[in-house]
């Protein structure tokens, strides 16, 4: 399950991490096109 937040213009946004070529570790945010329009 992932796991994240939506913010007040809506916008479903995910925390996720990158590896890098060095190894390293970095944490991005992400926003999420779930194609939802409101409309049923």
């Amino acid at each position: 399950m992932i796991l994240g937040n939506v913010t007040a213009n809506r916008e479903a946004v995910i925390q996720i991490a990158i590896v890098g070529e060095n190894k390293r570790l970095k944490s991005v945010r992400a926003v999420i096109n779930t194609g939802f329009t409101g409309e049923a």
